[in-house]
């Protein structure tokens, strides 16, 4: 008995099966073609790993269609794609590059493929399908990653917009609110002294006169925003200064200063400087404190201040809206800017403690000169 003759094969299960054995040579090629093109995604071994991985499925959706003898892509290429448009957002590639490398891997792969494909009756049908192929693939991956990649540079944009506003409630907060809470304090005060101590009185309303000066000023620098405010220079002399126009009668506020100030940049002076008045303002405005002890110590490595206050504490799990809430999230927000950090410590009753630590070893300094 003769051999049983085997099913001949289709001409696309053909022009399939010789596609899929050049699978590793059209990979090879597009590499090296984009090496020559100086193209960004090939001097980045995850970009290239990335580049490769998509092509390879390009290629097994040109073989899925000639098998089916129609354009078929299979639904797991958007997984990939936006891999691709988030990883390259990340990274910074324009997207030039992955457009000029998307377009080498067509020329590379339609010139492999149109070798491949066998002279005969359906030849023209097959190239045409291969090059539809390669196209809607491409298409819908260029597609995807464009989306990603817009979409992790808005989200960027949101972000920063956010950091944004956040900063700008800082200042308002710490740098007009708090002038501004001075000066009221200080007509408060006037009005107890108007009658019975008019010289007195008198000196709170310069006192709320230069509060309100140095708020409009504060108001001016952070609604144009056209330069940051002036450095702390000296920070003793600064919180020297805020606690004495800050000063309510009965509440002995002393402060201490160790260390050298050299040994800090000024931009953690500055944070400080808004830490330690925010610290004090909470416990003049609502600790009822007969005494506030500042204690500042500066090391090489390392800042650290104290605002401790005898008053009545509070419960650090239940910060009323408006009290507290927003001065503590402010301090603990500038403190993680300079990879600090802002601890509460208080009872009802006993008082409260607030501790600012930042590092400063390894800081550069930001000085001039």
């Amino acid at each position: 008995m003769g051999e049983e003759s085997r099913p001949s094969l289709s001409p696309g299960e053909v022009a399939a099966r010789l596609i899929e054995s050049a699978r590793e040579q059209i990979l090879s090629t597009y590499a090296e073609r984009l090496a020559s093109l100086g193209n960004s995604v090939a001097g980045d071994a995850h970009a290239l790993e990335q580049s490769l991985a998509n092509a390879g499925q390009i290629i097994s959706d040109v073989v899925s269609s000639l098998r089916r003898g129609r354009v078929h892509v299979a639904d797991d290429y958007r997984l990939i794609a936006r891999g691709i448009g988030v990883t390259r957002a990340r990274d910074g590639v324009h997207p030039k590059e992955s457009l000029e490398a998307a377009s080498a891997f067509f020329q590379t792969a339609l010139s492999a493929m149109a070798q491949l494909i066998e002279p005969g009756p359906e030849s023209l049908n097959q190239y045409v399908l291969v090059t539809l192929a390669l196209e809607e693939s491409l298409n819908l991956r260029v597609r995807e990653s464009v989306s990603s990649y817009t979409g992790f540079l808005l989200q960027q944009v949101r972000r920063a917009q956010v950091a944004e506003r956040r900063r700008i409630a800082r200042d308002l907060h710490d740098r007009v609110g708090n002038t501004v809470s001075v000066a009221h304090r200080q007509l408060e005060l006037y009005e107890m002294y108007r009658t019975s101590q008019p010289t007195k009185a008198n000196a709170k309303v310069e006192a709320a006169q230069r509060a309100i000066q140095e708020s409009m000023g504060n108001l001016r620098t952070v609604a144009s925003d056209l330069h940051a405010p002036d450095p702390v220079q000296n920070l003793e002399k600064a919180l020297r200064a805020y606690l004495n126009s800050a000063s309510v009668e009965g509440v002995e506020i002393d402060l201490v200063v160790n260390g050298d100030e050299a040994w800090a940049p000024t931009t953690v002076l500055d944070e400080t400087l808004l830490i330690v008045r925010e610290a004090v303002a909470n416990a003049l405005r609502y600790a009822s404190a007969s005494v506030i002890a500042v204690d500042i110590e500066i090391t090489p490595d390392t800042l650290r201040a104290l605002v401790e206050d005898d008053g009545c504490g509070f419960d650090a799990g239940r910060v009323p809206a408006g009290r507290h809430g927003v001065g503590l999230k402010s301090m603990v927000e500038r403190a993680e800017l300079l990879d600090g950090a802002v601890r509460v410590n208080t009872r009802l009753g006993i008082g409260t403690l607030v501790e600012f630590r930042v590092p400063l070893k390894g800081r550069p300094d930001d000085r001039a000169g």
